[in-house]
């Protein structure tokens, strides 16, 4: 019996000692988060809202603000970044920001490019799911 408490013991204090440590941020508050990309230039983190809109957290200010984007419901589908570009789509369009979320400008795609897709960047490469059926990829963008 002796044998089986020291055991215990031993696990419960290996594991206390190897235990990940969590804690919560202040923010962003409203909607619900869909996802997020990080400006790899300025390590702001960007976390998109399925209806309260973009959200952006600088250390430098030590919390989330609330970001002007050129949407009407603002609600963020997708996000992604390559390298100091963010890339946005919402319900009117494909957005990109090359100065870590101040300004944004609409990105053509197709005619037949439907909203609220799917967006992947990777290096060089933003690749997007715009509608039924339709892939669109670009290393001009």
């Amino acid at each position: 019996m002796k044998k089986i408490v020291l055991l215990l013991f031993g696990f419960i204090i290996y594991f206390q000692i190897n235990a990940q440590t969590w804690t919560q941020c202040n923010g962003p508050y409203g909607g619900r988060i869909l996802n997020l990309a990080q400006n790899s230039k300025t390590n702001s983190l960007f976390a998109g809202t399925y209806s309260n809109g973009l959200y952006r957290y600088k250390q430098s200010i030590g919390f989330w603000e609330s970001l002007n984007i050129p949407t009407i419901d603002n609600w963020i589908y997708s996000l992604g970044n390559t390298d100091s570009i963010i890339f946005i789509i919402t319900s009117n369009g494909l957005f990109k920001s090359i100065d870590d979320g101040n300004n944004w400008d609409s990105i053509y795609v197709d005619s037949s490019y439907h909203n609220g897709g799917i967006l992947f960047c990777r290096d060089s490469i933003v690749i997007t799911v715009g509608s039924p059926h339709k892939i669109f990829i670009s290393t001009n963008y």
